[in-house]
């Protein structure tokens, strides 16, 4: 993706923006959390680059809608849930307007 000199390049701008404008923005106004973590526990960076995927295999690891390694939704009306099944919002939609009548329903054989 990238070569050598670009990553070089990128991790030197890096250290400049920390030095030159994260620090003087974590004076003022301080971390907003001691650290950020996703909902499995795994820490969130500050900030991710290329030099963070500079061995990623795009095709293995990413790939194409549709496709293995399924982690992407097939058209772009869905989303991806887990274990690469997609979920299409009209079908949500609908999934919650059938659960609304069976709660209209339900209520209203509490209310006879």
């Amino acid at each position: 993706m990238y070569d050598e000199k670009e990553l070089t390049e990128i991790e030197r701008k890096k250290t400049q923006w920390e030095s030159e404008t994260l620090n003087k923005i974590l004076e003022k106004h301080g971390e907003r959390k001691p650290e950020f973590v996703t909902t499995s526990s795994m820490p969130v960076k500050r900030l991710f680059l290329p030099t963070d995927m500079k061995n990623f295999n795009y095709i293995e690891k990413l790939g194409f809608p549709s496709e293995y390694p399924f982690t992407r939704a097939c058209i772009q009306q869905c989303i991806v849930v887990g274990f690469g099944l997609c979920v299409c919002s009209l079908a949500l939609g609908a999934l919650k307007n059938l659960i609304n009548g069976i709660n209209i329903c339900l209520n209203m054989v509490k209310q006879v």
